[in-house]
């Protein structure tokens, strides 16, 4: 039985004239080649064949340059100098596309002559890892994608048992084993897997790499056996009683022949992500239930060691499927430094966005197993986090924050793309973990969210949180009511979904959002994300306020340069600063004063709501059943909704064509080879002046893209705000062809979406000359822009998505 691969689409839409596919042994690497290659028109060849192997080695760039292409190489690494031969052949073919495919049950030699890889920049590297469950499930989309963008399914159930999933975590996946059905029992499949092992362990895969097999198994054993552990090499050598340089070396062999694989710590600077400070997985789960297995330990019987072999499981899971994602990130886990560190188990990060996952082996879920996510998403870059856990039911923590049931991964429909619709049952179904409110019976006047970064609380001594809770005790004073109902993150934990089901709760229900500003805030991803969110769901509605509190000034920073977006959007709205609270004891006069002034403020609009509310409910009963003005006014409105998205395109393919000015003007400029400090100041001079003109130009472009961007924004919402009226009074409006304008927007800005990746060696440039400020400046700005239109798009394609008549 064969199942089909999902990174065969990766791997035939490469754009390089060599593919090497690399993976243990037995994972399929030969079946892939006959069942979805040869079957494409690629000539089969195999090294494992002695009589060819023999050829080859005494006759190799004649052999090379006789095969008929596309070719593919099996077991290619049997002979070191093969990627030297291949280079010069493909160096000769006119045709860029994929050629030759080589394969290798170890890592292929890299090295050429003066140490260099012969195929740099000739090939792409892939690792065929075991089949993961969605393979098995023929569903060969990518679960990374739809962790990262998907819309969850809050309806899913799952019934999986902790005894069937250890079935699945020792079965593995590889496709003897997974797919196979000649054991008859666990205990001969065991036998099994020992002997391929064994096998790995005595093979000599790569020429001239020596192994003792005893000291091999030792060392694996010690590793596999603390699955997800942080490699601790003295550990190993005090346990062992052999040399750490010998650990070291037996650790890189069994890199080398994919019996496991590690993962850096993201906290850690680049120069320090080794493997001594790495998390290491087995590549296969079933060798890890193996050696345990020999060993007398029954992991599904014992906490510590199931969990360790189930983030492995997970792990696994995710870390093969990165490899056809559209967002191809990078893995690592993450770790702070201390007693008693934050962690997150497996970390993908891609550009300028990160997805964090967090493994529990417990069928239930509280707020604490989602500390080490919270952390991490004080990082600018964090978009979404998610606990894997053994329960059977979605959580929702908050707005980005939510817990799985493992099955979750791969079965169907649970992560719905945005382009695919959900029921109202399924948007609206959501179990919640238990939060902590306010105790009183009676209904509160306004609910506020606090909205800030938890850096910025911590470093005013919790002056942020402590000045709502002062404002809201302060309005109840006034007013004599119940008060405010005040929502913080930390002490409520569905924050996010309680302000947007606020915003569509009944029309006399006030709700605040009040973002506690400061140049962090403008950084942040996620508060920016936070505040656009709010601020589209909730300006459509007479309900829905903005209360910024300014609590350090940001005009002058590149924070405000790069994040125009959001400085706008906030002195839209009704804002104060408070930058002067920041030294003043809560019992000063000064800091009473300004909250009472804050309270005042949020009464006259609970106030004024009020009135509103009463007026509309009398005009409303005084008006016939058919009127209609205010439908017709709205359609009337957006009848030009294709002319305001031509003007944001026209804008922005200015802003775009910069961009493009400003690429060629700095490749024109290649970087010193040496470290001399002249030529390194000239080199900065002449980027400065052959960018400036450019960056200044594109910066007023994207200022007008922004405008163009806004009026498409007010008319797409209003709309889908015409729709809702249109329905209610019996005549549907049609938007389909809106969802297939919004989606061509979107595809448009996906276009720059590799520049973030340029943006971090900028910023280090900035720091050998401030002359270069401008550009980094200036491209900061347009990536943060654009992200910041990403956001607001994909929430208004997710409001035309769930509007009553789609």
């Amino acid at each position: 039985m064969y199942v089909q691969r999902s990174l065969v689409s990766s791997i035939l839409s490469c754009h390089t004239k060599v593919a090497i596919i690399e993976g243990a042994r037995a994972v399929g690497k030969t079946s892939l080649a006959h069942n979805e290659l040869e079957s494409r028109g690629f000539a089969y060849y195999t090294l494992a064949e002695q009589e060819t192997y023999n050829y080859a080695s005494r006759n190799l760039s004649e052999w090379v340059n006789g095969l008929k292409l596309p070719a593919i190489i099996d077991e290619a690494q049997r002979i070191p100098d093969l990627p030297l031969a291949v280079k010069e052949r493909v160096d000769r073919l006119p045709n860029a596309s994929l050629q030759i495919v080589l394969t290798g049950s170890a890592s292929i030699n890299r090295k050429g002559l003066e140490g260099q890889d012969p195929l740099a920049r000739r090939s792409r590297r892939y690792t065929l890892h075991p089949l993961t469950r969605r393979e098995i499930a023929h569903n060969p989309d990518s679960i990374v994608d739809d962790l990262w963008e998907g819309i969850i399914d809050q309806s899913f159930q799952s019934n999986m048992s902790r005894k069937d999933l250890y079935d699945l975590i020792a079965l593995g996946g590889l496709p003897q084993y997974a797919l196979g059905t000649q054991f008859t029992s666990p205990r001969e499949r065991y036998l099994s897997i020992k002997d391929d092992i064994d096998g790995v362990l005595g093979d000599t895969i790569l020429p001239g790499e020596q192994l003792d097999k005893t000291i091999a198994h030792a060392v694996l054993r010690s590793l596999l056996g603390i699955p997800g552990g942080i490699l601790k090499v003295s550990r190993i050598s005090n346990e062992l009683g052999y040399d750490s340089r010998t650990i070291s070396r037996y650790i890189g062999i069994f890199e080398r022949r994919f019996l496991i694989h590690s993962l850096p710590n993201l906290r850690l600077a680049a120069h320090k992500q080794n493997v001594a400070h790495s998390k290491i997985h087995p590549v296969d789960t079933s060798f890890s239930c193996e050696l345990l297995s020999e060993s007398g330990k029954d992991p599904l019987s014992e906490p510590a060691l199931f969990g360790g072999i189930f983030e492995s499981f997970v792990v696994n899971q995710l870390v093969a499927a990165a490899q056809w994602s559209r967002h191809l990130p990078d893995s690592f886990y993450w770790r702070e430094s201390g007693s008693k560190p934050n962690e997150v188990d497996l970390v993908l990060v891609s550009g300028q966005e990160l997805v964090g996952i967090e493994v529990k082996a417990a069928s239930s879920i509280d707020a604490s197993d989602f500390k080490g996510l919270r952390a991490l998403s004080s990082d600018p870059r964090f978009k979404r986090g998610f606990v894997i856990y053994t329960g059977g039911t979605i959580v929702r923590e908050a707005h980005n924050l939510w817990a799985l049931p493992v099955s979750a991964l791969w079965e169907k429909g649970v992560l719905l793309k945005p382009s695919e619709k959900t029921s109202p049952e399924q948007v609206q179904r959501a179990v919640t973990l238990p939060s902590v409110k306010p105790s009183s019976d009676q209904p509160f006047d306004a609910r506020l969210f606090l909205s800030y970064r938890h850096e910025d609380n911590e470093y005013l001594d919790g002056a942020i949180i402590r000045l709502a809770d002062d404002i809201a005790r302060e309005y109840k004073f006034q007013s004599g009511s119940s008060g405010l109902e005040v929502f913080v993150d930390t002490r409520s934990i569905s924050w996010g979904e309680e302000w947007q089901s606020a915003l569509g709760s009944a029309v006399d229900a006030t709700t605040f959002i009040m973002p506690a500003v400061t140049p962090g805030y403008l950084s942040s991803q996620a508060c920016r994300e936070e505040l656009q969110t709010f601020v589209s769901r909730g300006e459509d509605l007479a309900n829905g306020h903005v209360l910024s509190l300014i609590w350090q000034k940001y005009h002058s920073t590149p924070a405000a340069a790069q994040n125009p977006s959001i400085v706008e959007t906030i002195e839209r709205y009704q804002y104060k600063d408070v930058s002067d609270l920041r030294d003043v004891d809560s019992t000063d006069r000064t800091y009473k004063e300004r909250v009472r002034e804050l309270a005042e403020e949020i009464r006259k609009a609970v106030l004024a709501d009020a009135d509103r509310v009463s007026g509309t409910l009398a005009t409303s009963k005084a008006q016939p059943d058919d009127e209609t003005d205010e439908p017709i006014g709205l359609i009337d409105r957006v009848s030009n909704l294709g002319d305001s998205l031509n003007i944001f395109k026209t804008s922005f393919e200015s802003t775009t064509l910069e961009l493009s000015n400003i690429q060629i003007a700095i490749n024109a400029h290649p970087a010193p080879q040496t470290g001399n400090v002249d030529a390194l100041r000239s080199w900065c001079e002449g980027i400065e002046r052959d960018t400036k003109a450019h960056v200044s130009s594109m910066r007023e472009k994207l200022a007008d893209s922004r405008k163009a961007w806004s009026d498409v924004c007010d008319t797409t919402k209003a709309l889908i705000r015409a729709t809702a009226v249109m329905k209610a009074g019996g005549q549907p409006l049609d938007i389909s062809d809106l969802r297939m304008q919004l989606t061509a927007t979107r595809a448009q800005l996906d276009q720059i979406g590799d520049l973030e990746q340029q943006l971090t060696p900028l910023k280090m440039l900035t720091v050998l000359s401030p002359r270069l400020r401008f550009l980094s400046d200036g491209l900061h700005e347009l990536v943060n822009t654009v992200v910041d239109m990403r956001a607001s798009l994909d929430d208004l394609i997710f409001q035309a998505d769930h509007s009553e008549t789609i």
